[in-house]
């Protein structure tokens, strides 16, 4: 998140001048916090309920929920918080889905409650229904915030430590690397508003966009490279940007600017307001359709709006 698929759009988006409202829906799940666009037309859903935490696809055309998957549960004597959770497409039968979560518990033998900060890694194959999960996880010491975005190549994480790294995975090989951003040298405000990234792989190289409250109260979009040299950023001295970007596939990128989305050029410059989404947007997506590119955000009360890119 929104992260979306970087392979939707390859045009140029100087084409994008607004956005037609088409319909709105109400998604009948738990809190969901975070939504991106299949390869087959449906989405895939990341959602929390009481103690739980799972994955749906919901059809693209009725939004109606097709299947649901656990990823994450609690004994009735836990409590499960959800500090953050990203979904992206990693293949055209697959998700990745990369969540945050504080486990807070007290078992029988104990009067102390103790706490841990998890992060949870679940791939799942997907064909109409979820077919398998894998999932492996890694207590940390210190709580952290996440964000998630994909090339054709790569699988990228932000990670909001100290100091805030990337990892990068070659979806080809399965390896991964560690990049830590020491030109990031700031305190990310994680806890009034969780990071948000996308990737561009319009020129023949990837580079990271990502958009986030820092220092005190300022919130920011950088440009990065993989070897995490800063190459652009754009600071707001109002603090009204969201958070939510996405990669249009060409250099550009769509971002939530206070009630707006906006066209964002390759150099963290402000070229283009396309329209109003409202406040609180949480998550959006592209999805292309036979009518043309469509733009999906999710604010909040799981109100799921459909917008035409004109």
């Amino acid at each position: 998140m929104a992260d979306s698929d970087q392979d939707i759009q390859k045009g140029s988006s100087t084409e994008l001048t607004q956005l037609v409202k088409e319909r709105q829906v109400n998604i009948s799940l738990g809190r969901i916090y975070d939504i991106t666009a299949m390869p087959d037309g449906n989405f895939a859903v990341v959602y929390a309920r009481p103690r739980r935490f799972s994955c749906a696809v919901v059809d693209g055309t009725t939004l109606i929920t097709l299947s649901e998957n656990e990823i994450v549960n609690s004994p009735h004597e836990s409590y499960l918080e959800c500090k953050s959770a990203t979904i992206v497409s990693v293949y055209s039968n697959g998700v990745m889905v990369v969540s945050v979560r504080r486990g807070s518990f007290r078992s029988k033998n104990q009067t102390k409650r103790s706490e841990i900060t998890e992060l949870v890694k679940s791939r799942h194959a997907i064909n109409g229904r979820i077919l398998l999960t894998a999932k492996s996880c890694s207590v940390k010491e210190y709580e952290f915030d996440v964000a998630c975005a994909k090339s054709d190549e790569l699988f990228i994480m932000f990670l909001t430590t100290t100091p805030p790294q990337l990892e990068i995975e070659d979806l080809s090989t399965g390896l991964s690397e560690q990049v830590q951003l020491s030109s990031f040298n700031t305190q990310f405000l994680s806890i009034f508003e969780r990071p948000h990234m996308s990737l561009d792989n319009s020129d023949g190289q990837t580079f990271v966009f990502i958009s986030a409250m820092v220092g005190f109260g300022n919130r920011v979009v950088t440009k990065l490279n993989l070897k995490g040299d800063i190459l652009a950023t754009l600071v707001d001295p109002s603090a009204s940007i969201p958070g939510p970007i996405a990669a249009v596939g060409d250099g550009t990128q769509l971002f939530n600017y206070g009630d707006n989305i906006c066209l964002l050029s390759d150099k963290c410059k402000i070229v283009a307001t396309l329209g109003s989404v409202g406040s609180n947007l949480r998550s959006m997506c592209f999805k292309r359709t036979s009518k043309g590119l469509r733009l999906y955000c999710l604010g909040d009360l799981n109100i799921l709006t459909e917008y035409s890119c004109a």
